[in-house]
């Protein structure tokens, strides 16, 4: 009886390397080097893949199969009674929606808006983005330094309000005019 067990054994095994029907597999993805060519092979029913190499055997219960040729996108499944099986990548290129604006986005977007149609209707142009504003305010202050520098070089020393505030609070007194008549 052992040994008709062991028969029986010896046959299923010939059989599952000889006869197996082709395997239901997804090309993941393919991997050309110029030494190595490699692909993940993935089974339509399960998550996990597998990794194959051009000329050997798949691994796992798939007979004699094995990677023949492997393309940029595509692949040859041989088996070793001689039937093929080709598998191409699938590529994805669908368009897919924008994620949605975060809704601090949305508020800002919104007050922009409000500022730009205020703005729209009291002057006639079209409202400045933020990066145009500041722009605007560093070309003001380069102006406002550009003369002040001008006016100290003609020999003007009068203090600009925000000078001689600044002075009386740190208790510095402006020095006294040329005009020493008194003295």
């Amino acid at each position: 009886m052992d040994a008709d067990a062991a028969g029986e054994g010896e046959t299923a095994d010939d059989e599952s390397d000889a006869v197996i029907d082709a395997p239901e597999l997804v090309l993941a993805g393919v991997v050309i080097t110029p030494s190595l060519k490699m692909v993940t092979l993935r089974e339509k029913k399960a998550r996990e893949s597998l990794v194959a190499f051009e000329g050997q055997p798949l691994q796992g219960d798939y007979g004699s199969w094995h990677v023949s040729h492997i393309a940029p996108r595509e692949i040859t499944l041989a088996s070793g009674d001689g039937r093929e099986l080709q598998l191409q990548l699938q590529i994805h290129d669908a368009k897919i929606k924008p994620p949605p604006k975060p809704k601090a986005a949305e508020a800002v977007a919104e007050q922009s808006a409000q500022n730009a149609e205020a703005g729209a209707e009291g002057e006639g142009e079209q409202p400045l983005t933020r990066a145009e504003q500041i722009r605007q305010r560093i070309a003001e202050r380069r102006e406002e330094l550009r003369r002040a520098a001008e006016a100290e070089k003609a020999g003007e020393n009068q203090l600009s309000d925000y000078q001689t505030a600044v002075r009386s609070m740190i208790g510095v007194k402006p020095k006294p005019k040329e005009n020493d008549d008194d003295q």
